[in-house]
């Protein structure tokens, strides 16, 4: 008999397992291999690894660096055990490649090289999101936020940079792109967010479909009861701050821009 619980965070919804004393499992909400570890007959149930995560998830999400590991039971092949086991050592705030993994595991083994693509495989089926920081494992030359590079993996530029987010067709605030796709006028400027019939943020205008003010406006987002990015605050709600306005970015880049303190 398995166990789940469910936490609420600013990326998306967790799924948590455990076995009943340690964590087996944390998803978020629909990624790929969801649940994957978890076994068919399960129920949702508060035990007290769970409450442990959950302090965890608060700590982590809101910028501060957690003290303690809840329990951890991995259900995987040794090699997948072993990579996890390696990202666990990886400190906050940096990264590691996949070929810095499969070097550290060949050079154990006695081998003359491993496969990074068998580590990526690892790292893709990690069961325990987050606690086990696969988001700090980048392919070969990818850059960490804020170093001015890019995380190419994703075909876009970092928060701060002066390129467009080529995924998502859109450029992040503050760095000279538009929001091409979805017809909104740059950051600043005096055009309208058409699809959403307000002002742009720094106009001084609300949007008005969530009562709230803009990005840099001073306002607030009410449904949220939190300052917006930029103004230093909180989202409250979600006991956790706003990624630097990051929206555009995949969970893994708003992750590492949250662990570079941008």
């Amino acid at each position: 008999m398995d166990y789940t619980w469910h936490y609420d965070s600013p990326l998306g919804g967790i799924t948590m397992a455990s076995d009943g004393k340690a964590l087996t499992g944390l998803w978020f909400d629909g990624q790929k291999h969801f649940a994957e570890t978890l076994l068919p007959e399960h129920q949702e149930r508060l035990l007290p690894v769970f409450g442990d995560a959950c302090r965890w998830l608060d700590l982590y999400l809101s910028g501060v660096v957690p003290d303690f590991t809840p329990a951890l039971s991995l259900r995987c092949s040794p090699f997948r055990k072993r990579v996890c086991e390696i990202m666990l050592t990886i400190p906050y705030g940096q990264t590691m490649t996949y070929g810095e993994i499969a070097a550290r595991i060949a050079e154990e083994r006695g081998l003359p090289s491993m496969s990074a693509q068998a580590v990526g495989g690892a790292v893709g089926h990690n069961p325990i999101s987050l606690i086990i920081p696969c988001h700090r494992v980048l392919g070969s030359g990818r850059s960490h936020p804020g170093s001015g590079g890019s995380l190419r993996g994703h075909g876009s530029p970092l928060a701060g940079s002066d390129g467009p987010l080529s995924d998502y067709g859109s450029a992040l605030a503050g760095s000279g792109g538009s929001l091409r796709d979805h017809g909104r006028a740059h950051p600043g400027s005096d055009g309208p967010l058409r699809g959403h019939g307000s002002p742009l943020h720094g106009s001084g205008g609300s949007l008005s479909g969530y009562g709230s003010a803009l990005a840099g406006s001073g306002g607030s987002l009410s449904g949220y009861d939190s300052p917006l990015a930029g103004s230093g605050g909180f989202l409250s709600g979600y006991r956790g701050a706003l990624i630097g306005y990051a929206g555009g970015l995949d969970r893994k880049a708003r992750l590492l821009l949250l662990e570079s303190g941008r």
